[in-house]
């Protein structure tokens, strides 16, 4: 029979920020009101007030050493409600310099019943062998789940998360309106924060659109490594081609000569080629990582440009019900806002710098390929001379011919996987450039964003002067 949860729903998302210690500075009204607790309760409270012990203490060791490191983590917590009721979130924790924010959406793709019964095994083990044991398990699980370590494990788990969010709310497309004129009356900070809101939903629009492209970059790799394992067993195939071209042109002696002069040419350019595909399995194995981190770092940007979303539309909805004065914790919310604007920009900062490195990788390996296509044209070459000079002797042709019809084999095979890889390769350029697109798009709307931010904070602090006498 499953627990009865605390309910939320889909398109909520939890904010909160602690000090270095996980004391509670500040919460946005979904993290409140799932709580149960006051604000004035949580705020100075540690964040440990709401952790369920369905969460194992191997995962809250990860979560406290990985953060602690200066690094985010994205991560499954069960957690309490002051009555104890639990709710499941998926969470993205990062360190910033007040200490630590936490952005949790509501979980539901089919990982999670796997890690609901992965949790409770590893508290079981804890409760008899400790954590230590229970870290090894958790090592294990997730190898027999097909992840190197809970880091990878993550990456999955937050593509499955946000896929199965965006498929299950019903999206409404929030769109930007035109920037309202300068009047200082609350109807303008109305205005205000409802378009910051549209900047941030353009901003979500965009990026999951872009997610959707990198989805296919997955395939692309796989698509380099198939075909390079292609031209790789090829080439070792056919190594053994020049060596029978040579003991073929011994046995006929000086009519010979025309096929150990192909023999010796194939075999050069085939070294040639073999030396470009060492190449491209540097490159594969290079922008396999690449492509994880960049993944990495997308889907926590994903996360983040969702809070801001989010966020904007909870302070648009206050405002327009309340002055920004009887708004509860006005001035927290004013400075979390900043926090998270300036995160959200660092991050998409780091987007940008990940894919320039990527895209300079893929440069570098563009001219591989362009220099493969030149040893495959050699060959061809080598292959039509031999065919052309062989004809001069019908014995000597006839010996050829077996030659010339592996080599064309050979030859159009290559071209085949190049051309593979290259159609992969060019794909990869369009994701990349189209990132990179979003990021300095999106900057520039989140320096937008902190401006109105502050236009906001002067509307709120400066009196309505009244209209002199004419």
């Amino acid at each position: 029979m499953s627990e009865i949860e605390a309910k939320f729903d889909f398109n909520e998302l939890f904010v909160s920020i602690t000090d270095k210690r996980g004391v509670i500075l500040s919460g946005n009204e979904v993290f409140v009101r799932v709580s149960g607790y006051q604000r004035s309760d949580m705020i100075g409270a540690p964040h440990n007030i709401i952790r369920h012990p369905g969460t194992p203490k191997c995962v809250f060791k990860l979560l406290w050493s990985t953060i602690q490191a200066d690094k985010p983590i994205l991560a499954y917590v069960k957690n309490k409600t002051k009555d104890g009721l639990p709710y499941w979130v998926f969470a993205s924790v990062y360190p910033i310099a007040e200490g630590y924010l936490s952005v949790r959406i509501k979980p539901g793709s089919p990982l999670l019943d796997q890690i609901k019964v992965l949790y409770e095994e590893l508290v079981q083990v804890e409760k008899s062998k400790g954590v230590a044991a229970s870290e090894e398990l958790l090592k294990r699980r997730l190898l027999e789940l097909g992840f190197n370590d809970y880091h990878e494990f993550s990456l999955a788990a937050a593509k499955a998360e946000l896929t199965h969010k965006q498929s299950t709310i019903s999206s409404e497309t929030s769109k930007a309106q035109e920037a309202p004129q300068f009047r200082l009356n609350q109807h303008t900070i109305s205005e205000e924060t409802r378009f910051m809101s549209g900047l941030c939903g353009r901003n979500n629009e965009e990026f999951i659109d872009v997610s959707r492209d990198f989805d296919h970059v997955f395939a692309d790799s796989d698509a380099i490594r198939t075909n390079l394992s292609s031209i790789i067993q090829s080439i070792r195939r056919f190594e053994s081609l020049s060596v029978n071209m040579s003991l073929a042109s011994h046995r006929l002696g000086s009519k010979g000569q025309t096929l150990a002069t192909v023999a010796e040419r194939f075999e050069r350019c085939s070294q040639v080629l073999l030396g470009q595909v060492d190449k491209f399995e540097q490159f594969n194995e290079r922008n396999q990582t690449k492509v994880k981190e960049l993944n990495h770092v997308l889907n926590r940007l994903r996360l983040l440009n969702e809070m801001l979303e989010f966020y904007t539309r909870e302070v648009a909805d206050a405002s327009s019900r309340h002055a920004m004065r009887e708004i509860p914790n006005w001035q927290m919310i004013q400075n979390d806002f900043t926090i998270m604007i300036r995160e959200v920009i660092s991050l998409f900062q780091e987007t940008n710098q990940h894919t320039k490195r990527a895209i300079d990788e893929l440069n570098d390996f563009q001219q591989v390929l362009k220099s493969s296509r030149i040893a495959i044209r050699n060959l061809d070459i080598v292959r039509i001379t031999g065919k052309l000079e062989s004809a001069s002797s019908a014995q000597l042709e006839k010996s050829f011919q077996p030659y010339v019809e592996e080599m064309l084999g050979f030859i159009e095979l290559t071209d085949r996987n190049l051309s593979g890889i290259e159609e992969a390769a060019r794909h990869y350029q369009f994701v990349y450039d189209k990132i990179r697109t979003l990021c300095l798009k999106s900057t520039s709307r989140l320096l937008e964003l902190e401006l109105r931010n502050l236009r906001v904070r002067f509307i709120e602090t400066t009196p309505n002067k009244p209209s002199e006498a004419a």
